[in-house]
């Protein structure tokens, strides 16, 4: 049927050319033509601009091609890609015609069944196409190159677009723009302007890791000035105390930390009830990172963070926490390198939030320029703050971020992938890595680079490799690739180490091989576990892939002229995850990285994935699980779908999820701000609070031996939703440790239980192998306490105003009423 069809195609085309051009109602000019493709978003430099004429009508569109390519450059292709791209051109010059164009919208190019070079294309040439299909999600074309004299050169079989308006997932699961969001800024004032007197909501002792350029003096002075005490403590080579509330300590030195809390509680005569960390801001702004200046800064940034939290966990305090950076966040302005240590704190700050209610932990983000106001909004916003965790500070103005939709984009270019040229894939053998790879060879690219820490055996012992071995599947799908024609250049480097990355580049290049035009770095590994219980090592583990692998790519291909540069983050830098802090610090480098290369010019885009269905995922059958939190797992097929289409649409920063925001919303124990005007309703938190506010009531109105059932029932509410069990399961005697509670979900349902009744055991003591039965006993002690404590204030309070009252002489009591705002007389009728 094809070849009965390709003939008569060719025929009519050798026949019939001059009559065709007559019944085409529309001509236009090269130049014309050109200027209309800029209008769709389709810009083609000079070399590729092949087409000189067009006639558009009913039959459909015919060019004179003429290829400006020099002749000894066509030499080495059967198919130059100058001509072969004008054929593909063709398919846009047909929604040129008038008609066409109010019917079909925008398109996008996304492939084509077969294409078949016949002769020698060169010189000049005619191309003609039509529509072999239109609807409102797909156009399809057949495009044939000929001679003058009709004989046909290339064929193009269903060559395909999809609109832009309407184009959908495979298996037309969604859209892909329903899945693409990205984190933006708006201005939010507070209600009283900085610098006016406020409610201070914080008293106690201040503890402020205080910076070089004087903040932080500026800010104890205005603390002690509302009559509170503020203890400074700077970062030093060791350890003292410099004089009335002020020390020195060592950053790295966890011992310090611990010395330094027991001091200032002992000699403030009271622990610390809020701490102000600043030290992050004395970041030099201009200066250029190294690896090793990255890894020295964040001794003051996220490990000073964990050493603090881990020294407060074992005084069992429980201070308010502010992280204050300065210039970290791109709100209105470029990020400088100062930017990239600092915003690890980010991610790190975000999963603190949701690991600790009494911690309360905020962001906040200071003008890249010190500003005489700095001081004022600050204190303003410790004094009062309100329920905004991530702020940051422009120009005297108050920022707030927010989670939105990524704007629907009418124009998204195709990404083309050279065939003379090479990519680099960063994890190249994990699970993504190979997705991404699978999906650079079915797109054209014919060279891979992939890389990994670990070796591959030289290929003469592959065929006598066991089934088993190590590198087995690596190898297996090395030969996968080659099967799809693409040369696969295996780098045995770990990205963390910069010299043996250097070494592997300059040795590539100097070897002649073709040249490096794109870098998907996807290596990264998950180690989760609650801040209070990780160590420096798990810390490390997770971090420097991303931090100093993100960083040593830009270093090594800053002056190298890339068509890409894409780097794979992570939801979880910014809809988090308690127990990922290391995991989000990693990330929010690599977004903030990208952010910091657009400002140079170079090409980046950050990504910040949701769950995959590969990987871990995949093999612990964990869709459920994200399911029940209101997230769809990210298909393979359709995940490089949307990977395509960012690398085309080229946003700095963009996240991939497909959530029920309502049931996310839910799923948290403390909602973060960023996402909680994605719900579609606040009945769910209305009503859950008046769920807690009941059982506070309902506690309070029955005797001791009910309360203990009560509280029974309630705690085994609450261990069925954090552990997302059937509660009929759950029996109230066994050891939550025997059936799936962790420190990560430990955490959870302790802020869930603070939340609902204002009492809960710590996390060491739920992971002793307590029972729902032995929460709601330990819960029903504090909960007597609290109880025994109101009654005792009202009956105080009853008392004092008695005694006050016989006190006062008959004169001074009519004073005191007259004083009074006289009541409103009370309507006839009126109860």
């Amino acid at each position: 049927m094809d070849s009965a069809r390709d003939h008569q195609s060719a025929s009519r085309m050798s026949d019939h050319l001059a009559g065709l051009k007559a019944t085409l109602r529309t001509e236009i000019d090269g130049q014309t033509c050109y200027d209309r493709f800029k209008e769709l978003g389709f810009h083609y430099g000079p070399t590729f601009q092949a087409i000189e004429h067009v006639w558009l009508g009913d039959a459909g569109a015919l060019s004179r091609i003429k290829v400006s390519v020099p002749v000894a450059d066509l030499d080495g292709y059967h198919l130059h890609p100058v001509i072969l791209d004008a054929c593909f051109q063709m398919l846009l010059a047909l929604t040129l015609d008038s008609e066409n164009r109010e019917r079909l919208g925008s398109f996008l190019p996304v492939g084509a069944r077969s294409v078949r070079v016949n002769g020698r294309p060169e010189g000049e040439m005619w191309c003609h196409a039509w529509f072999t299909e239109q609807s409102p999600q797909a156009i399809a074309a057949d495009i044939i190159l000929m001679r003058e004299d009709g004989t046909v050169l290339v064929e193009v079989r269903d060559f395909r677009a999809q609109s832009l308006s309407n184009m959908q997932l495979s298996g037309g699961s969604s859209s892909i723009d329903s899945w693409l969001y990205e984190a933006k800024w708006y201005e939010m004032p507070r209600a009283t302007e900085p610098g006016a007197p406020a409610p201070a909501q914080t008293s106690g002792v201040w503890a402020i890791f205080a910076d070089q350029g004087g903040l932080g003096a500026e800010l104890a002075a205005r603390i002690e000035g509302q009559g509170q005490k503020a203890v400074l403590i700077f970062a030093g080579s060791s350890y003292k105390c410099d004089g009335p509330q002020r020390y020195t300590i060592r950053p790295s030195e966890a011992d310090d930390y611990n010395r330094l809390f027991a001091d200032i509680a002992r000699a403030e005569g009271e622990p610390c009830s809020a701490i102000v960390h600043l030290w992050a801001i004395d970041t030099d702004p201009l200066r250029e990172p190294t690896q090793e200046l990255l890894k020295a800064e964040q001794e003051k940034n996220v490990y000073a963070i964990r050493r603090v939290i881990q020294a407060l966990d074992q005084h069992g305090q429980t201070p308010r926490l502010w992280l204050v950076t300065r210039g970290a966040q791109p709100v209105g302005k470029e990020l400088t390198a100062g930017a990239l240590s600092q915003a690890t704190l980010w991610g790190m700050g975000r999963v603190l939030h949701q690991e600790s209610l009494t911690l309360q932990a905020a962001l906040i983000d200071l003008d890249p320029e010190a500003l005489a106001c700095d001081a004022d909004m600050l204190f303003a916003e410790l004094q009062a703050p309100d329920d905004e965790d991530q702020l940051a500070f422009r120009d005297g103005r108050r920022w707030a971020i927010r989670l939105q939709p990524m704007p629907r984009k009418e124009t998204v270019l195709p990404h083309y992938f050279r065939p003379d040229a090479a990519y680099l894939i960063t994890g190249g053998f994990g699970a993504l890595g190979m997705l991404v790879a699978r999906w650079l060879a079915r797109s054209g690219a014919r060279r891979l680079i992939l890389m990994a820490r670990s070796a591959i055996p030289p290929r003469a012992q592959w065929n006598a490799l066991a089934e088993d071995h190590p590198q087995a599947a690596n190898i297996a799908f090395i030969r996968e690739l080659e099967g799809m024609g693409v040369s696969v250049h295996v780098a045995a480097v770990d990205v963390v180490d910069q010299a043996a990355l250097k070494q592997f580049l300059d040795d590539y290049r100097r070897e002649g091989w073709p040249p490096l035009r794109g870098v998907i770095h996807s290596a990264g590994i998950v180690r989760d576990q609650v801040l209070t219980r990780m160590d420096q090592a798990t810390f490390e583990a997770v971090l420097h892939p991303k931090m100093l692998g993100g960083w040593n790519l830009h270093e090594c291909f800053k002056d190298t002229e890339l068509d890409f540069f894409v780097l794979f983050s992570s939801i979880s830098a910014l809809v988090v995850t308690v127990g990922q802090s290391n995991y989000a610090s990693g990330n929010a480098f690599l977004d903030a990285l990208a952010h910091y290369r657009r400002g140079l010019g170079l090409p980046a885009i950050s990504i910040n994935w949701g769950p995959w269905a590969i990987g871990m995922i995949a093999q612990l059958n964990l869709e459920s699980l994200y399911a029940q939190r209101g997230i769809d797992v990210i298909l393979p097929d359709h995940g490089m779908q949307i990977l395509g289409h960012l690398m085309g649409r080229n946003p700095v920063q963009g996240m991939v999820v497909s959530a029920n925001w309502r049931t996310v919303v839910d799923s948290y124990a403390i909602v973060p701000r960023l996402v909680v005007h994605l719900a579609t309703s606040d009945e769910s938190a209305e009503a859950q609070e008046g769920v807690q506010l009941s059982i506070k009531d309902r506690l309070a109105q029955v005797s001791a031996d009910e309360r203990i059932e009560l509280l029974a029932s309630h705690c085994h509410d609450a261990v069925s939703r954090v552990l997302r069990i059937d509660s009929s399961r759950l029996d109230v005697e066994t050891p939550l440790n025997t059936i799936g509670l962790d420190s990560m979900i430990a955490v959870e349902l302790r802020i869930r239980l603070e939340k609902s009744l204002g009492a809960a055991p710590t996390v060491v003591e739920m992971l002793r192998g307590m029972s729902i039965r032995n929460l709601a006993q330990n819960i029903a002690r504090s909960v007597e306490v609290n109880l025994s404590a109101t009654v005792a204030d009202n009956e105080q309070g009853e008392e004092n105003l008695e005694d006050m009252l016989a006190d006062v002489d008959e004169a001074t009591l009519a004073q005191l009423l007259e004083s009074i705002e006289p009541q409103q007389p009370v309507p006839a009728g009126s109860n």
